[in-house]
């Protein structure tokens, strides 16, 4: 879902960086209801890189992008090659190696979750995906260090983790949790990582999700006071 001035906030931002190739919003997760699964981060967006996108996936999902229309077919659209639901990571990735991006650092994209989404019902297909995904950027994209893509992994395993709990896979929790940890021998460096491995060691048993407190409010509630972009914004709003 879009709040009401998701597009005027993002085409706002692009028309003040005719140099950038896309611009994102934040996004809560809602459910089949529009209620958030939770409150949202006060924890401020990475910078706009290349490389902080590959180690850590912050735009999150592909409805959350509004795209240059130059830039977009400059690189042919959406790649479906990999399938696995990676094609919106590995677009803003072979974008953002092309030219910079912008953020509004706002929360103006309704994610839903369910239990019937392709993300819920694929996991082990994303994990397939993403790790063909930074290869190919290891191999095409601009050049970092090699602990740059080892984190990219890691945290790009172990964010999909609870998927595959979810949907029952036991044996690709060991075979990814493998790759996550034991092909990244400076996983120890990186505060994601240890925090994941500090939760799973105090779990006892697997557990479902608690349900959506009645007291979060829908997407709607929560946009409703989203600010309309006004001329003495502009200064800020492209800012990233």
């Amino acid at each position: 879902l879009w709040a009401a001035n998701n597009l005027e906030r993002q085409v706002t931002a692009l028309v003040l960086r005719p140099d950038a190739g896309f611009c994102l919003a934040r996004s809560y997760w809602i459910d089949e209801n529009d209620r958030l699964l939770a409150p949202p981060s006060d924890a401020p967006l990475p910078a706009c890189t290349f490389q902080n996108l590959l180690e850590d996936n912050f735009i999150g999902n592909g409805s959350a992008c509004v795209f240059r229309r130059a830039h977009l077919e400059a690189v042919g659209g959406y790649d479906e090659r990999y399938g696995g639901g990676g094609e919106d990571w590995l677009l803003t990735l072979t974008l953002a190696a092309r030219a910079l991006f912008v953020c509004v650092d706002d929360y103006l994209i309704g994610y839903r979750q369910s239990s019937e989404t392709f993300s819920a019902r694929k996991a082990e297909a994303m994990c397939a995906a993403l790790l063909r995904i930074i290869e190919e950027m290891r191999r095409k994209g601009p050049a970092l260090p090699a602990s740059s893509y080892a984190r990219a992994r890691t945290r790009g395993l172990i964010w999909n983790m609870s998927r595959l709990r979810r949907s029952g896979a036991w044996l690709a929790i060991v075979r990814y949790g493998a790759m996550a940890f034991l092909a990244n021998p400076r996983w120890g460096e990186d505060p994601r990582a240890r925090e994941f491995v500090s939760n799973a060691l105090r779990r006892r048993r697997a557990t479902a999700p608690p349900p959506p407190s009645d007291g979060l409010p829908t997407f709607w509630d929560a946009t409703r006071s989203a600010p309309a972009v006004e001329p003495a914004n502009f200064a800020t709003e492209g800012a990233a």
